[in-house]
């Protein structure tokens, strides 16, 4: 394949590559004895993900086997505000461990200025760390919508046009946040849904909320994923939906799995 999509992900894979291949290179350079106060196997943990990201690209049919260096601390993504995000997370990642280890050379090398300084410094970099990584995946999936590039995911939910990926991305990042989850609201927030699905045609929109499956509420991606597959393919499925304040039944078909 050669369409969007296929060039779009090797290109991402590619550079993160690159990525994994600057953090060999700079584990190479340092002097063993500094080698040996970082954590345990950071090379051989580099050197499986450069493998595996190296296979990926040679068992594609897309042009993505050459070398694609790739711009410090910057991965090619979805576009040019999800670049800059994943650049500025870095970026302010970087100061706020920078900042860390200021702090404690101020409280051994007592310099109560800086005392006062590292920390108020360290958390305004960590939240700023964690705005941005909590916002990364509505911020592609927007982007990747905007180029016309739709849900390609075959799973029971993005099937009806409830997709869940924006969530499981979300959640996946969330060890960057710095931060303990969000709290707990009613139901699931849906996102746009894929044009011609069932909920598109159904009329709903992103920000809608689905609150129950059979009358079960859910709240999370694995309560509808589980709820749905409890349904044969072709079995009919009764969803309640929140639009603000206004609630509806829609009577769906269970249409896909992986």
């Amino acid at each position: 394949m050669t369409d969007a999509r296929t060039a779009l992900l090797a290109a991402s894979v590619a550079s993160l590559r690159g990525v994994e291949g600057e953090i060999l290179t700079y584990l190479g350079s340092l002097d063993e004895h500094v080698v040996a106060t970082m954590p345990e196997h950071l090379a051989e943990r580099a050197s499986a993900r450069f493998d595996a990201l190296d296979a990926y690209l040679r068992a594609g049919d897309h042009d993505a086997n050459k070398e694609t260096p790739a711009p410090r601390s910057t991965v090619a993504v979805a576009g040019p505000a999800s670049v800059a995000a994943i650049a500025l997370y870095a970026r302010h990642s970087h100061a706020a461990i920078a900042y860390a280890a200021l702090f404690e050379m101020s409280l051994r090398l007592y310099d109560p200025r800086l005392r006062e300084i590292a920390p108020r410094h360290l958390n305004e970099a960590a939240q700023a760390a964690s705005e941005l990584a909590e916002g990364l995946a509505r911020l592609v999936s927007d982007e990747l919508a905007g180029a016309g590039l739709d849900c390609h995911c075959v799973c029971p939910m993005c099937s009806l046009g409830a997709c869940g990926c924006v969530s499981v991305g979300h959640g996946a990042a969330a060890t960057l946040s710095y931060r303990d989850g969000d709290p707990a609201r009613e139901g699931f927030d849906l996102q746009r849904p894929r044009p011609a699905s069932q909920l598109a045609d159904a009329g709903v929109v992103a920000g809608d909320r689905l609150l129950a499956i059979d009358g079960e509420a859910v709240t999370s991606v694995s309560d509808v994923q589980g709820a749905l597959r409890r349904h044969d393919i072709g079995e009919r499925v009764e969803l309640l939906i929140a639009h603000g304040d206004v609630r509806r039944h829609l009577e769906v078909t269970h249409v896909n799995d992986y």
